[in-house]
């Protein structure tokens, strides 16, 4: 009985397809789909498992239909409880399901046990006390005992070597089978008849599982479904090849067993336990023999090893010269005709007149003449080689025709292990093919060579002997009519020529075969051996065939048909047979050099491993050494890094010269190892070679770290010192050490591009990813040069901007704020090629190291930004400069010319009020750019440049009025001078206009400077204060002037008719116009009360300086009061 070894894991066999429960009958797995969620799984798994059941029953055995009806059952209980569980029937279903799960494990029982005696009558009683039962949990207690009882009848399983076994039973566990050291031929012959029988059985189980469509047992289970549908094609032959392998499993089995039965009676004998259970003793023989046949086949082995290798000893040497000259004279070889067909392939082509045409047809034609003389010369050593070969010794007697048929068959075997080592090493690399794949691929390789090597056979026996047969029909015909002695000695001649062709056509088979078996043993063809035994069965069936045959009588032996047919036979088997040997003389042959070229592999391995290991501890050791110096250098802080940084390097360059050693070791090894071992040397050499240059790697890192750290102290030194001249040679010391960093790290790109390059393919993204690190390291030390060049760009614009604040005279600072802002802007232009730098590494570097790219870049846009706005604060500053100039100029001004100046000085303030409106646009796109962290400068100097604007609009309207102011002045002048007429009045009118229209100049000023005062910060209200003071007073002075130009025009009239006056002394008319004059003295009068009035008022409000001014104006008011009120007196009297 098979077992099924897939009920020990009944876990793996959830959610195994049903297709035979599709059907109408038994709709299983549409109820299960219907079922609750929480037992549709084990419903499912219950009926995938009756399933397997079923499709490890076979149909020819009529007691395991009991094992069919069981199974049905548990379906039957589980399609109950299916229904149960959508009825809403939960604990019913419950009991329905545990009695399906009873009459599936009674199944699986008796498909897992040997024995059957009990299973019909179990089986029956388990369906009829289910069926009968009206109690469900009664039922299923029935069962539960009966379950039980017949357990112990029941036996588990196991795997062995891929063998579905029998697990013995507690019994069988007791019984001690001697285990056998030295095996005699009764042990051997056991152990091959259970080799037989497990081969067999195996062969029943694949028949089985290729085949279940014919299983009536499946047929009957798979019920209404299976009528239903169209039946599969009932496969006679595969049913005929099972029976045939089960029966001959049996007798393999019972010849097995008998030898075991005189195998335990010797046990016995030997003072052994008595089993008295059958089953369980042949199951203790059984796993027995298996160790023992396993262990002696190992130790067979081993043993022709040795032997391979003892007879393969003493010329191993020498053969392995000749075997190495013999491939590389065929290399060579191949050489030449691969040249040839280079050289044929330019005489082909057309243009022959070519300078280069015959160039590379020269150049060919000495490459072809070069290969075939070192092909000659190793053609040439193999032969000396070969000339110490015995055989080739051996044919030297014989003659030169003889030496040439040894060496080229010497030829052949040397090129048959050429290719056997050639397999090795293939072998030895890891394939993807799967052992069972490999299996079936060598089972289907040694069928196709077994029919296509016999039929081969047939061919060559028609192609080689078909002439033969009918020369031997025309003379068998003539010997028949032959009459007289003269027509029998032709016959004679005919059949004298038969024979030779005969003789000829034995030979040419012979040979063929030989030849054939050599190369399917040099091929090592699967199958081969078992071919041509094949084909010596079948020569010797067609001998005997042959041989019982009834000739025709012959007086003649020379024309004795029958006889030769027979002769030929026996000739036709002996052939077979040498060939076979031959097959297996060369079989042997390249069996012992395998066996030998392995052992020496293994041997020179074994060797290997020793050296590296030994090498390793010694490269570990420094290895150790140098990474804790490394990683303490990476992971400290501070100026004791440099020295660290230089341990570090010192440390990597002692592995360096270590593993220079280690791989100098290395490659002699390599250079004197094996093929197969050379690969395995190659490999150890590489990484070898990898892990030094790692190492020179690293001491260049180490190199380039340590000198940055001194570069970042130079750094540090020249950013912490003031902005002064020192500065300067700070940061050119900064530059250079950077510059150092520079030269260092392209050294160690240098280093790493020349690894990617050179190294192994399977190392070279491990280059390539280390050369995109240092190139970009080396890239950000450029660019720190260039940054520290900035720094001192920026330094010498900042000390001009310094040295311009110095100069206390305006027109000194212009030139001098022009090269501030130049600097600045060089600046700027050094930064912007900076960002277009940082943007294409950006772009070019690997992601992993775009952050710090992208980084800079924002922080050189923002170092950009500040720099325009400082060369824009330069030129504002420059015009403020050139407008303060011009206001300078006024002072020196006549009172005539000041008006023209203040001209000046108010084209002059608009422009410098642009400027600073244009800088206050540039910061406040600087304080918008920079994120928040960043804006504290921008609104700080953002304050400060608004306020700068703010004075600028205020300074031009103070220009306005001080211009409005000067033509004032420039007026009453013109007015005061001027004699007193009526043209004076009129000017001293307009006088009075003019100061209103300073009033309202000034009052204009006052509103410009009242709203900066507002808008500027605390720290700068106290400028814009004064300037407000200042202004209110020019204001109520100029207030005061408008009385004080009314009072003078009043002063002119009461003049003017004090003249009419003193015109008309002695007339009749000289009262009247005193009395006029007098009159207009009076106004004038007033006109002054009001002028000190406004100056009274002005004073009392005016700030401490400005009262002395208004005191003085005061006192001549007053005094001009004064006077008029005398004049008053004068005129009145």
């Amino acid at each position: 009985m098979l077992l099924v070894a897939s009920f020990l894991a009944p876990v793996s066999l959830m959610g195994l397809p049903l297709p035979m429960f599709e059907g109408s009958k038994l709709e299983v797995e549409a109820q299960v789909s219907r079922a609750l969620a929480g037992k549709r799984k084990a419903l499912e798994k219950g009926v995938s498992r009756c399933a397997l059941v079923l499709k490890e029953v076979c149909e020819d055995a009529g007691e395991y239909a009991a094992v069919a009806e069981t199974a049905e059952c548990a379906v039957e209980q589980y399609q109950q409880s299916s229904q149960a569980y959508n009825e809403g029937r939960e604990k019913e279903g419950d009991s329905f399901f545990e009695a399906g799960n009873n009459f599936l494990q009674s199944a699986e029982s008796m498909v897992q046990s040997g024995v059957l005696e009990n299973a019909v009558a179990f089986s029956q009683g388990l369906t009829s006390t289910i069926r009968s039962s009206e109690d469900i949990s009664a039922a299923t207690a029935l069962v539960n005992t009966m379950q039980g009882e017949a357990d112990l009848s029941f036996k588990n399983k196991e795997e062995c070597n891929g063998v579905s076994t029998i697990a013995p039973s507690p019994i069988a566990e007791k019984i001690i089978i001697p285990r056998i050291i030295e095996p005699t031929e009764t042990d051997c012959a056991r152990w091959k008849a259970r080799e037989y029988a497990d081969t067999l059985s195996n062969k029943v189980t694949e028949l089985k599982r290729e085949n279940p469509e014919n299983s009536k047992v499946f047929q009957r289970f798979c019920g209404d479904m299976y009528r239903s549908q169209k039946k599969p094609k009932y496969n006679s032959v595969a049913v005929f090849a099972l029976h045939s392998a089960r029966i001959q499993m049996k007798q393999a089995e019972e010849e097995w067993a008998h030898l075991v039965g005189k195998a335990d009676k010797e046990r016995i004998a030997d003072r052994g336990d008595v089993c008295s259970q059958n089953q369980a003793l042949l199951n203790a023989w059984k796993k027995e023999d298996r160790k023992a046949m396993a262990a002696w086949k190992e130790q067979c082995k081993i043993k022709r090893e040795k032997e391979s290798v003892t007879r393969m000893e003493k010329d191993w040497d020498a053969n392995l010269m000749r075997w190495e000259a013999r491939k590389k004279a065929d290399q060579l070889l191949q050489g030449v005709q691969e040249v040839k067909t280079n050289l044929k392939k330019i005489l082909e082509i057309p243009q022959q007149d070519d300078e280069s045409w015959h160039q590379e047809y020269d150049g060919f034609d000495k490459k072809v003449k070069e290969t075939q003389t070192a092909a000659k010369e190793a053609e040439k050593k193999w032969s000396l080689l070969a000339g110490n070969e015995e055989s080739v010794l051996t044919a030297q007697r014989q003659g030169k025709e003889a030496i040439t048929l040894a060496q080229q068959k010497l030829k052949e075997s040397d090129r048959a292990v050429i290719a056997l080592k050639e397999e090795i090493q293939k072998q030895s690399k890891k394939s993807s093919e799967t052992n069972e794949e490999k299996e079936e691929r060598i089972a289907r390789e040694a069928k196709h060579y077994e029919m296509d090597l016999l039929m081969k056979s047939a061919m060559e026996l028609v192609d080689g002997f078909g002439i033969v047969d009918i020369a031997r029909a025309g003379a068998q015909a003539k010997y028949r009519h032959s009459d007289d002695v003269a027509t029998r000695g032709e016959a004679k001649i005919l059949y004298e020529e038969v024979d030779r062709l005969e003789k000829s056509a034995l030979k040419e088979y012979a040979k063929t075969a030989e030849n054939d078996a050599l190369v399917a043993a040099r091929k090592n063809i699967p199958g081969a051996e078992k071919a041509w035994e094949a084909r010596v069965v079948r020569a010797i069936a067609d001998q005997q065939t042959v041989e019982a045959k009834v000739g025709f009588a012959c007086d003649d032996d020379w024309a004795d048909d029958h006889q030769k047919i027979v002769q030929r036979m026996n000739l036709l088997v002996e052939s077979e047979k040498t060939a076979l040997e031959a097959f297996k003389k060369e079989r042997e042959r390249l069996s012992d050099i395998e066996i030998t070229y392995l052992a020496k592999i293994e041997n020179e391995k074994n060797l290997f491993r020793a050296k590296v290991a030994s090498l390793g501890c010694e490269a570990k050791e420094v290895d150790d050494t140098a990474q804790i110096a490394f990683d303490k250098a990476n992971h400290s802080g501070g100026i004791e890094r440099i020295f660290l940084w230089n341990d570090a390097k010192e440390k990597a360059l002692e592995v360096v010269k270590i593993f220079g050693a280690i791989e100098q070791a290395y490659r002699q090894s390599c250079d004197q190892a094996s093929l197969i071992l050379k690969n395995e040397w190659v490999i150890e050499l590489e990484k070898m070679e990898e892990e030094k240059n790692l190492w020179i790697a690293r001491a260049q890192w180490s190199e380039g770290n340590q000198v940055a750290v001194s570069a970042e102290g130079a750094l540090e030194k020249a950013s912490n010192h003031p902005v002064n001249i020192e500065k300067i040679s700070l940061w050119s010391a900064a530059k250079d050490k950077a510059l150092e960093v520079v030269r260092v790290w392209e050294k160690t790109v240098g280093v790493c591009r020349e690894r990617c390059d050179q190294a192994p393919e399977k190392f070279k993204e491990r280059w390539r990813v280390n050369l995109k690190a240092v190139e970009n390291v080396k890239n950000q030390w450029a660019f720190r040069v260039q940054h520290r060049e900035v720094n001192k760009a920026g330094n010498i614009a900042m000390l001009a901007g310094d040295k311009a604040k110095d100069h206390f005279v305006a027109v000194e600072q212009v030139p001098l704020w022009e090269e501030a802002r130049q600097k600045a802007l060089d600046v700027v232009r050094v930064l912007g090629e900076m960002g277009e730098f940082c943007k294409n590494e950006c772009e070019q570097v690997a992601k992993e190291f775009q952050d710090w790219w992208i980084t800079h870049s924002k922080e050189l846009e923002y170092e950009k930004a500040q720099w325009i706005a400082k060369a824009q604060g330069y030129e504002a500053t420059k015009a403020t400069c050139i407008a303060l100039i011009a206001m300078n100029k006024i002072s020196e001004a006549t009172v005539a010319d000041k008006a023209q100046q203040w001209s000046e000085a108010i084209e002059k303030a608009l422009e410098t009020l642009e400027t600073w409106k244009k800088t206050v646009e540039v910061y406040q796109e600087g304080r918008d750019l920079v994120p928040s962290e960043l804006k504290a400068w921008w609104i700080a100097h953002l304050e400060t440049v608004e306020d700068l604007r703010n004075s600028w609009a205020a300074r031009v309207q103070w220009n306005e009025a001080s211009k409005a102011v000067a033509i004032t002045a420039a007026a009453c002048d013109q007015v005061i001078n001027s004699p007193v007429c009526a043209e004076q009045i009129s000017l001293w009118e307009e006088m009075k206009e003019k100061a209103k229209e300073v009033v309202i100049a000034w009052e204009k000023a006052r509103k410009i400077y009242t709203d900066g005062r507002d808008q500027a910060t605390e720290k700068n209200k106290d400028w814009w204060e004064s300037y407000l003071a200042e202004i209110e007073n020019m204001q109520t002075s100029w207030a005061g002037k408008v009385s004080w130009y009314e009072a003078n025009k009043i002063a002119s009239l009461a003049e003017i008719a004090r003249e009419q006056a003193v015109a008309h002394l002695g007339d009749s008319e000289e009262i009247f116009f005193w009395r006029k004059a007098q009159e207009k003295a009076v106004e004038v009068v007033k006109a002054w009360q009001e002028t000190i009035d406004i100056y009274q008022a002005s004073r009392d409000h005016a700030s401490p300086t400005a009262k002395e001014w208004w005191e003085a104006e005061l006192v001549k008011a007053e005094n001009e009061k004064t006077l008029w009120e005398r004049n008053v007196i004068a005129w009145g009297g």
